[in-house]
C-alpha cells in the first residue's frame, strides 16, 4: 500500500501470509492462484450526496478481498434471483477457517471477518482498521 498525492494505491495478489484451507476440496473443487489487483482509494474522501452501487467494497490490509455474497443459486437458476449465503453454512460451498473460499479464477476472498488475519497478527475483534472500503 502507498500513498499517491490525494489517493490511497493498493496491489496485492490476493494471497494471505495467514494459513488457508486446503483447496480444492470436496465441496470447493477450485484451487488458489495469485491475482493482479490493484484498489484506488480517496485518502480523505467527501461524500458526493449520492449512493453508488457497488460489488466490492472491501480489501482487508494483507490484499484480499471480502466478497459476502456468493455466485451460486438456487438450483443452479439465475433467473431466480435467489442466491445462497456462505454463511452460515447452510450450504457446502467449501470454506475454510476465515470463512473463506477459492472462485472458479483462482480468487481467495473472504465472507467474514477473517479470524486468521487477526489471530495471526495478535488482534482482537473490533480493536483495530484491518481494511478499506471503497467509495
Amino acid at each position: 500500500m502507498r500513498i499517491e498525492e490525494d489517493w490511497r494505491i493498493i496491489e496485492s495478489n490476493g494471497i494471505p501470509e495467514h494459513n488457508t484451507g486446503s483447496f480444492t476440496n470436496a465441496s470447493n473443487p477450485n484451487a488458489i492462484s495469485a491475482q493482479s489487483y490493484r484498489y484506488t482509494v480517496l485518502v480523505q474522501p467527501e461524500f458526493s450526496g449520492q449512493f453508488t452501487p457497488a460489488s466490492l467494497f472491501v480489501v482487508y490490509i494483507n490484499g484480499v478481498p471480502l466478497d459476502p455474497g456468493t455466485a451460486e443459486f438456487f438450483h443452479g437458476d439465475r433467473a431466480s434471483s435467489w442466491q445462497y449465503e456462505a454463511l452460515p453454512g447452510a450450504f457446502a460451498l467449501g470454506l475454510d477457517e476465515s470463512h473463506t473460499h477459492v472462485q472458479p479464477t483462482g480468487a481467495y476472498h473472504y465472507h467474514a471477518t477473517p479470524s486468521l488475519l487477526l489471530s495471526g497478527a495478535g488482534l482482537q475483534y473490533k480493536k483495530y482498521s484491518l481494511h478499506w472500503l471503497g467509495q
